[in-house]
């Protein structure tokens, strides 16, 4: 009889192309968004924004490779690549001069693919630095205090995003341990049975 337990739903199981998707998104738009609005900039903060952004394309390769290998990428690895995003996006707002920055946006996709694919205590830690970043910055620069309250909704909508991806993901989590479990229990259910109804042989005389 196997009495192994049933595999748990870990977190990070499945975390790699949910990453892999979210940061091509920020590629992309990010690389449209700096070539269509180039004139409103200098020439040296649109080639730094492109050079990072190029760097997140080139690590975002690297994740592509382990899932083409078939191979699960350390979770230290994909840690570091998120707490990299925040960095570079935080890098980018400051360069383009803090609450004036469009760039904001690509906070959303960033945190939704971290609300997916990592466990609550880490999801929470990530959204309270980058809320404490973002708003420190922006109270910098704020124009005037009209704008505490478009600063209040786009954090608002920041931890809409985190929480209500959180908790798609721990639904899905749930359904499918309930899953294994099901499947589990009808495998310990059924081995008892096929070990019964097993034929038994005996050997015939020679005649």
């Amino acid at each position: 009889m196997n009495t192994s337990k049933p595999a748990s739903v870990s977190p990070l199981a499945d975390s790699q192309m949910v990453i892999i998707i979210a940061r091509w998104v920020l590629v992309v738009t990010s690389l449209f968004l700096i070539l269509a609005d180039t004139k409103s900039v200098s020439f040296n903060v649109t080639r730094f924004e492109i050079f990072v952004v190029l760097l997140l394309a080139v690590s975002n390769f690297y994740l592509v490779a382990q899932v083409i290998t078939k191979r699960k990428t350390l979770d230290l690895v994909i840690y570091g690549m998120s707490v990299a995003d925040l960095i570079v996006i935080t890098g980018v707002i400051i360069a383009q001069g803090g609450f004036g920055s469009n760039v904001y946006t690509y906070y959303f996709p960033a945190m939704l693919a971290f609300s997916l694919a990592f466990p609550m205590l880490e999801l929470y830690l990530y959204l309270t630095v980058t809320v404490g970043l973002y708003s420190i910055i922006c109270l910098f620069t704020l124009g005037n205090t009209d704008d505490i309250q478009t600063l209040i909704i786009r954090v608002l909508m920041l931890i809409a995003i985190a929480v209500c991806g959180n908790h798609f993901a721990q639904l899905e989590r749930n359904r499918r341990s309930a899953i294994l479990r099901a499947q589990f229990g009808a495998q310990q259910a059924g081995e008892p049975q096929s070990a019964i109804a097993a034929p038994v042989t005996t050997a015939r005389p020679l005649v």
